[in-house]
């Protein structure tokens, strides 16, 4: 049986590559120690509200399929792209007018991450999640966003 490769395990890889290999081989998990499930529980309740704000500025925001991102929504929320053997999960995809293979848009992710500062393992999950979009889209995303709590962001080229 081929697991998908996740947001989590390559975050978990380049902490500890036990980790990865436990997260990606074993079907058991474990009970995850009390920080982490503080920092996902930040990360879900800093997203919901974002997007519920979002919403209300932009009534345009629809949850993700890939009908909605053929069809060029603006806004897709709760975002999980999979291909092949990659799984990536982004809480935002905003549609950006520009040209690329398949049509003249394309799609840049926003990540919400459930701590202050936003740390180089928030960095290498959006970029993994921009190079699965890439793989959905033809086209590297040119940018995206990070937002950590206290709606500090910032954009990545």
């Amino acid at each position: 049986m081929n697991k998908a490769i996740t947001n989590e395990i390559l975050v978990s890889y380049s902490q500890c590559p036990r980790k990865a290999y436990l997260l990606l081989c074993i079907d058991q998990r474990g009970i995850p120690n009390e920080y982490i499930s503080i920092v996902q529980q930040r990360k879900e309740a800093l997203q919901r509200n974002y997007i519920n704000a979002f919403k209300q500025k932009n009534p345009d925001v629809q949850p993700y399929s890939l009908d909605n991102l053929k069809s060029g929504i603006n806004y897709l929320a709760d975002v999980t792209l999979a291909t092949e053997c990659l799984e990536a999960e982004c809480g935002l995809l905003t549609k950006i007018n520009e040209s690329s293979s398949r049509s003249n848009y394309s799609y840049e992710p926003t990540i919400f991450v459930g701590t202050y500062s936003i740390a180089k393992e928030h960095k290498l999950e959006l970029l993994f999640v921009g190079h699965v979009l890439n793989k959905i889209q033809n086209k590297l995303p040119a940018s995206g966003r990070i937002i950590a709590m206290g709606e500090d962001s910032q954009f990545l080229r």
